[in-house]
């Protein structure tokens, strides 16, 4: 079912700690130029599915290119704030990762999961040294990651909202999800950015369908 737009929002407004302007930030997005005056709803027992290849959502899906691995740490990875015990610094590697302008499948595979453990551990597992050959393997595949922006989503009673794997990033500013009601995130590394999430019992479920957000 496609999704609608209400008249009126059904989600409260009230003054939030961070503006919308600083949370686009770090995506390299700016306010005033992208699609956040569109709310979604999501109607009682129905599903919505939202997929980047759905032409009706076309302006509201905005392609990001990282240039550098922390922006994709910094995207759909965990802040090294969240560890509440960092692992000791890795300051010299035994094995410094090469530089190059595309790599083998061996390589890759090391890149891979060197790369897992810088956005998605904390940063300090990582020594710097590898960082250069980290940012020049992810310029090598030529990744993108989409995002999907709302002002504002209401998932009604028995409703469930589909995030499919082509979207990584649901980016809105105040989400309310009713009794009984689910979004269900198939990007197995993707985020949800908003000021709040309120409801009566809020669900937000994760299916493992990708592995890796970047493509």
């Amino acid at each position: 079912m496609p999704p609608r737009v209400p008249t009126v929002a059904k989600v409260p407004v009230a003054a939030v700690s961070v503006s919308a302007a600083a949370r686009l930030k770090p995506f390299g997005l700016v306010a005033t130029k992208v699609p956040l005056t569109n709310n979604l709803e999501v109607p009682v027992n129905q599903t919505v599915t939202l997929d980047a290849a759905d032409q009706k959502l076309a302006k509201q899906v905005t392609r990001l290119t990282p240039k550098t691995i922390d922006d994709v740490k910094a995207w759909v990875g965990v802040p090294d704030a969240a560890f509440a015990h960092p692992v000791t610094p890795i300051t010299t590697p035994s094995t410094v990762l090469p530089v190059h302008d595309a790599y083998t499948p061996d390589q890759t595979a090391t890149l891979y999961a060197v790369a897992r453990n810088y956005i998605f551990g904390h940063s300090s597992a990582v020594s710097p040294a590898q960082i250069p050959a980290l940012n020049s393997w992810l310029k090598s595949i030529a990744g993108s990651i989409n995002i999907i922006l709302f002002q504002d989503i209401h998932v009604a009673a028995n409703a469930k909202l589909v995030v499919n794997p082509s979207i990584a990033i649901l980016f809105a500013r105040y989400i309310t999800i009713d009794q009984g009601g689910v979004i269900q995130i198939k990007c197995t590394h993707g985020s949800i950015n908003c000021a709040r999430i309120t409801g009566a019992a809020p669900r937000v479920i994760p299916v493992a369908v990708n592995p890796f957000p970047v493509r």
